[in-house]
């Protein structure tokens, strides 16, 4: 068995717009660097736009990851970045989806079908993935 995690970090799209995408990808690496430096085991990798995935494997139990998934994504990080000669603070959060996968044989399965769960549990929390 596997666990999805999705991260989604919030007001992507308005970072891109009003920053620039140069911006946003530090936004997603500084991210990307908090998680991986929390995450006891899996995979994390960018999934789509705003999207981080982290997939693992369920060696003992799911509530325990949960949880930990769920305290890395309770996270808000405070970057800054200049635009027009002015400092801008960017307070950063994140949207958490998390899914057990009972029906795949390899973190490849588990990859394959990733677009249907995204689409899945992001509907069922009424979130629209911010494509910036």
């Amino acid at each position: 068995e596997f666990v999805v995690a999705l991260l989604l970090v919030n007001g992507f799209g308005y970072l891109n717009g009003r920053f620039g995408c140069k911006t946003g990808d530090e936004v997603l690496l500084a991210v990307a660097q908090h998680v991986r430096e929390r995450l006891e085991a899996g995979s994390l990798f960018r999934w789509s736009g705003p999207a981080l995935a982290a997939i693992m494997e369920i060696e003992h139990s799911f509530h325990a990851i949960e949880q930990q998934m769920t305290n890395i994504a309770s996270m808000r990080l405070k970057m800054t970045t200049e635009k027009d000669g002015r400092l801008n603070l960017l307070p950063v959060t994140c949207s958490l989806l998390v899914q057990r996968v009972s029906d795949a044989d390899s973190v490849e399965d588990v990859i394959g079908n990733l677009d249907d769960f995204v689409a899945t549990k992001a509907g069922e929390r009424g979130l629209e993935p911010d494509r910036g």
